[in-house]
């Protein structure tokens, strides 16, 4: 069987119980594209070359706020993978 980049799993469980920390990792892991489209712009500003917004991963960040809770919903994607 091939393994295409798009086949991947892409699932990233955060558990913490600092919403703050979650957010963070959402704004990394699954930024808005225009966000993305102006980082490259200004990025690319001083070098005065045109800003080729890049493909980026797209990764499926879900959240847990206790251990237990992010355990299940662990358990529960890797059934929902493994069918």
């Amino acid at each position: 069987m091939n393994s295409r980049p798009g086949d991947k799993n892409r699932r990233v469980p955060i558990i913490d119980d600092n919403p703050s920390i979650h957010a963070d990792f959402r704004k990394i892991l699954s930024p808005v594209r225009s966000e993305v489209a102006a980082f490259d712009a200004s990025e690319a500003a001083p070098f005065r070359k045109s800003a080729a917004v890049a493909q980026q991963t797209q990764f499926e960040v879900y959240s847990a706020y206790q251990g237990e809770e992010g355990s299940q919903r662990v358990a529960r994607y890797a059934k929902i993978g493994a069918a």
